[in-house]
């Protein structure tokens, strides 16, 4: 977070801590919130507040951690974007070592987009969960899928076996296939 917060003052932003909890609505004069998913769940007033700005034309980056942000999947769902209740795995064969449980997915598959169309280098997504765009959603906007895991992945449900014994197994409660991040 620390150099997001330098880049974005390289960039000549003023960068400030927004305490929703305590004010009705976001400030007028920001240019972007930057919201993290935390073990204390954000109150409904805080979403609603994030919801109104978003929808008066604000611009918000999410950054939902796999187990958080329950309560921002009503608020994705209103734009077209599904959250899944998961973690993206990739198993990955290194050299020497044979194979790895992967939960940092390197992603070199970009859709055309504004946004992408300068990458040129992979990408690393650390403890990334699935996130969908659906066909429904907000009138006038589109959901699009940004970025897309190697077809080896897989979305692992079971995160209890995950997180207590560094494991997982592509079963039949799990989706096979190319995970992707969307933007609006």
């Amino acid at each position: 977070m620390s150099s997001l917060k330098q880049a974005l003052l390289n960039e000549n932003y003023d960068v400030k801590k927004v305490l929703l909890a305590s004010m009705p609505n976001v400030p007028d004069d920001c240019a972007v919130v930057i919201a993290l998913s935390t073990e204390k769940h954000y109150l409904d007033g805080e979403v609603k507040a994030l919801q109104t700005y978003v929808d008066g034309g604000g611009r918000l980056l999410l950054l939902v951690a796999p187990r958080e942000g329950a309560e921002f999947a009503p608020l994705l769902s209103t734009y077209g974007v599904r959250l899944g209740d998961d973690l993206v795995v990739d198993q990955v064969v290194r050299l020497f070592e044979g194979p790895s449980l992967g939960l940092s997915p390197l992603v070199n598959t970009y859709t055309p987009h504004e946004i992408t169309r300068d990458f040129r280098q992979r990408t690393v997504f650390p403890m990334t969960r699935s996130v969908h765009a659906e066909a429904a959603g907000k009138t006038g906007l589109q959901a699009i899928e940004l970025v897309k895991t190697a077809p080896s992945s897989w979305a692992e449900t079971d995160l209890d076996r995950i997180f207590s014994s560094s494991e997982a197994a592509l079963d039949d409660k799990d989706t096979k296939g190319r995970y992707r991040s969307p933007s609006w």
